[in-house]
């Protein structure tokens, strides 16, 4: 790893846990154990950063998905597989740092929506393989079921999560069991059982 990837990678995480207002160029470079100099030789200012930070995570995440289907035996298990793989991901993201991009951050939160949007439609293309090859019910309206899970997504890591729920429940709890409602519901009855199968296993890995 270079270090420029290693800075993009650092900040990452940084901001994943605390934010990207409390993700400072200064604190970067300490963590790096490099001057300021050198990071803003790399990186000329702070949206700089963040703008490849987001799309290295992006390619990162993109080429990961594409592994997980091209092993998967069929688009519902790929389906499967890619959740119980950016659960962590959605789950350790803060939800300050969302709303951090969002507030200051225009261009890049656009960056974020898109990135959102173009998963979503894959999501909508791999369950309709799954309909053409009987593993989806037939009258399922999937482009409804994934905009409303793509509405859950967005709420339980938005400012606007209601924290009376929070309280009682995890956000990655309200997401596991929505996607398990979700998939359940989507199937058909042939493959209920597999999904069952794939899910007593994903619930003894958590």
């Amino acid at each position: 790893m270079d270090l420029k990837e290693r800075i993009i990678t650092i900040t990452i995480q940084q901001t994943t846990q605390v934010g990207v207002s409390s993700t400072t160029m200064d604190h970067i470079a300490r963590l790096c154990g490099i001057s300021k100099r050198t990071l803003y030789e790399l990186f000329p200012d702070k949206l700089t950063l963040l703008t490849e930070a987001m799309r290295y995570s992006i390619n990162k995440q993109r080429t990961k998905l594409s592994e997980i289907i091209a092993n998967a035996n069929n688009p519902l298990e790929a389906l499967l597989h890619i959740y119980a793989n950016i659960r962590n991901q959605i789950n350790s993201t803060s939800r300050v740092m969302i709303e951090d991009i969002r507030r200051l951050y225009p261009s890049l939160y656009q960056v974020y929506l898109d990135e959102h949007t173009n998963n979503n439609r894959h999501f909508v293309n791999m369950l309709k393989k799954a309909q053409n090859q009987g593993l989806v019910r037939k009258n399922a309206n999937i482009e409804a079921a994934v905009a409303g899970f793509s509405v859950l997504i967005h709420h339980v890591k938005g400012e606007n999560f209601d924290y009376a729920i929070h309280a009682q429940f995890s956000e990655k709890d309200v997401l596991d069991e929505s996607f398990i409602t979700l998939i359940r519901g989507l199937a058909s009855s042939e493959s209920i059982a597999t999904i069952d199968r794939f899910l007593e296993n994903f619930d003894k890995k958590q």
